[in-house]
């Protein structure tokens, strides 16, 4: 009933209904900053009438783009003069002019047929607009040593890897691209947990850090322990524990990465491994908890990793 209904309405009062709501998002977004900011280019008005503008320019154009490039000019034009006034009125920001030239461009696809990636479009939008207030906590709560080693994660992982012929090489048949895997996957765990104590700093207790950091580094978090418990020696015995505990996630974490790269080995090896990691694990736990001193320390700054989060020496070690 629905698809029948569907093919009376023409194609393009199809699109422009899709055009008219998607860009209407935006504006009831951007009104409602206008009403807590004040001045804010554009509304629920607007913004649907750019929408409206980029699909017509795009319906007239055809496949001619460069009329649609003009267009784009023209609504940038706009989009200037807006910021301007915002600079002469000590209001600079570029977030509502975007959005504007957004939305433009949110019109000429739908009348292509994109309506997938306008409507990804859309929505990007909205989550940028609306968040601004956490995503510019981001910029406080990352230091310029977080943001490099996110980008040295990136060059691993879709950078260099793909680029790698995952074919047998030499007559040892070494295999680049399998490789080249072992490193993303090793250096994956262990940012993964790094990237997990940063994120409840300050909120768990010895046990929940010892997890995390076995799952980094066993080495880091035995050391990081170590230091914490001769200044806080009332619970030197949930810090032992904790170094049990990290040690035993050292063998699971061995179990998940045989088990990626060998399966056979895996095999022989997961029920010693899992047994092992059970046993520090549940041993340190029970260390841990049998006398309480006081109040729970909170320990995720002290095991805070100080070294490199992507363990590349290991990860270099594991692929060789």
């Amino acid at each position: 009933m629905g698809s029948q209904l569907l093919s009376l309405v023409p194609a393009d009062a199809y699109k422009l209904l899709v055009v008219l709501f998607l860009s209407f998002l935006i504006g009831l977004e951007r009104e409602e900053h206008k009403l807590n900011k004040g001045y804010a280019f554009g509304g629920v008005r607007t913004y649907p009438l750019i929408g409206l503008i980029g699909y017509s320019v795009a319906f007239l154009a055809q496949t001619q783009m460069l009329a649609v490039i003009g267009g784009l000019a023209v609504i940038g034009g706009f989009m200037m003069i807006s910021y301007w006034h915002k600079a002469e009125t000590s209001r600079v920001g570029l977030t509502s002019e975007m959005a504007g030239l957004a939305t433009y461009i949110l019109g000429a696809l739908v009348y292509h047929g994109h309506f997938w990636v306008a409507s990804s479009l859309a929505i990007a939008s909205l989550i940028l607009l609306e968040l601004k207030t956490f995503l510019e906590g981001l910029a406080e709560r990352f230091s310029e040593e977080d943001i490099f080693t996110f980008t040295k994660f990136l060059l691993l992982t879709i950078v260099i890897l793909p680029i790698l012929p995952n074919q047998a090489l030499t007559t040892f048949d070494l295999n680049p691209f399998k490789t080249w895997l072992v490193v993303v996957a090793v250096s994956t765990v262990s940012y993964g947990s790094f990237l997990l104590q940063r994120l409840i700093k300050g909120q768990g207790s010895i046990p929940l850090a010892a997890l995390l950091g076995g799952a980094y580094s066993s080495t880091v978090t035995t050391v990081a322990l170590a230091k914490r418990s001769s200044v806080d020696p009332a619970n030197s015995q949930r810090y032992v524990g904790g170094m049990v505990m990290a040690s035993g996630m050292m063998y699971w974490r061995l179990i998940l990465l045989l088990e990626l790269f060998n399966g056979a080995l895996s095999e022989r090896l997961m029920g010693s491994f899992f047994l092992l990691g059970l046993v520090g694990v549940v041993g340190g736990l029970a260390i841990a908890l049998r006398k309480k001193n006081g109040t729970d320390p909170q320990a995720i700054a002290a095991t805070h990793p100080q070294g490199n989060p992507l363990e590349l020496k290991a990860a270099f070690s594991f692929a060789l």
